[in-house]
């Protein structure tokens, strides 16, 4: 069984026993989603088994869609991996590095196991962080028939025309790369158009989300606030994806309503960044405890959240844009790629918006993006915000690096810590 197979049967369990045996403490809008990766899985299975073209690239799926690719992203089909042993394993034995950042080096793996598609196209892209590019040129240089790189240019913190222009470009050479080297493909702008108006509608609802997220008790577990947001482009049936966002908005606004939270007693309230070892239940620990996690701090989170323009926004450039700058737009702010300050700022800000007490800071084992930024952001929250940062150096697929009663008992004294600093602001 390969890597999509295993999905879809994954998927099809959960849903069982969802349907089976309802738990009233779990929002009902899951089961939406878990039958829409479902139906992602059945459209790439099939494309697969046609021999359709997958193309690896950034988060601009509307494009990439739209030209007649199936999106395929890598390092985000990496994250969901359970057996991530057998990836290490064939890396090692092709001499690979296995003290990498694990979603970008087990990517690698899952194509050199054939548990993904080989990628017909693959671009590479300093959007987020090096590691990610790094992946692509991998798997572009050595692997995949067709390869392309897109600079973003990430020494800078604002937007400006230089840099949109510029990256705007390198995509317009890509679409005539693209349509001239994979047979069958060609820029349907009609389509983009369409699909980008819904990737929009869905960050509507996602933004309406997170300001239901600012309200205490936080109406979400730390489990569905750490779930990483996948655009409508990216499945076969974009509405229905639409549809679920708007369901659950709903539902997590009925939540609200009735003042109810996951955690009994909301004690304080915790931002976790980068990522976190995905084999562990790390989030009810700290829900025990009376902490709810009211923020997952990736480097895209400005975007889906409303710090930085998104499809549609006119405010950003004065302007709007052409629908490829629109895309070229979502690449340029990730607050990984670009200077030292955007990540801090971005931190700063969601910890002031959603009255975070702490933050976890998860340090990922290759991730040059953040953990090199490390004492910045503890200097920076400790001085403006007086709380508290742990940092906790991990992986979130080797299990080899990974003590739970170590990490348990960071995790026990750390709300504790966050509890009493609290108390200390309150009554200043």
């Amino acid at each position: 069984m390969n890597y999509i197979e295993a999905e879809y049967a994954k998927m099809e369990r959960r849903v069982k026993k969802i349907r089976e045996n309802p738990d009233p403490t779990k929002l009902k809008a899951t089961a939406m989603l878990y039958e829409l990766e479902m139906e992602l899985r059945a459209h790439e299975l099939e494309a697969w088994k046609e021999g359709k073209p997958f193309c690896f690239g950034p988060n601009i799926p509307a494009l990439i869609t739209s030209m007649g690719f199936n999106y395929l992203p890598i390092q985000n089909e990496a994250d969901r991996v359970t057996n991530a042993d057998k990836y290490f394993d064939i890396l090692r034995t092709k001499g690979y590095p296995d003290h990498h950042c694990d979603r970008t080096i087990i990517g690698v793996g899952m194509v050199l196991a054939q548990d993904v598609p080989v990628p017909a196209m693959t671009i590479a892209v300093n959007q987020a962080c090096d590691p990610i590019m790094l992946m692509g040129h991998t798997i572009g240089q050595y692997y995949s028939p067709h390869h392309f790189c897109i600079d973003i240019d990430a020494v800078h913190d604002e937007a400006s025309e230089r840099l949109l222009s510029y990256t705007t470009d390198q995509l317009g050479e890509w679409v005539e790369f693209a349509e001239s080297r994979v047979l069958g493909i060609k820029y349907n702008e009609d389509r983009m158009v369409e699909l980008t108006a819904m990737d929009k509608e869905a960050c509507d609802y996602l933004r309406d989300i997170y300001e239901l997220r600012k309200r205490s008790p936080c109406p979400l577990s730390g489990q569905d606030v750490f779930r990483l947001p996948r655009n409508p482009s990216q499945f076969p049936n974009p509405q229905k994806v639409v549809d679920y966002y708007r369901t659950l908005r709903d539902e997590i606004g009925e939540r609200v309503e009735r003042g109810q939270g996951v955690v009994k007693e909301e004690k304080v309230r915790i931002m976790w960044t980068i990522t976190a070892p995905y084999f562990a239940d790390v989030f009810k620990l700290l829900e025990n405890q009376g902490a709810s996690v009211v923020h997952f701090q990736v480097g895209g989170a400005a975007r889906f959240f409303g710090t930085r323009g998104y499809f549609g926004d006119e405010n950003e450039y004065g302007r709007m844009l052409t629908p490829l700058e629109d895309q070229a737009r979502t690449l340029t702010m990730n607050s990984w790629a670009g200077l030292a300050n955007r990540w801090v700022d971005d931190t700063i800000y969601f910890c002031k918006e959603l009255n975070v007490d702490g933050i976890v800071n998860f340090e990922q084992w290759g991730c040059v993006a953040a953990v090199l930024t490390r004492k910045v952001v503890q200097d920076r929250v400790e001085a403006e915000l007086g709380i508290p940062n742990l940092f906790v150096e991990g992986r979130n697929l080797d299990t080899s690096t990974f003590d739970m009663r170590d990490f348990q008992e960071r995790m026990e004294h750390f709300v504790g810590v966050c509890i009493e600093r609290k108390a200390q602001r309150t009554a200043a």
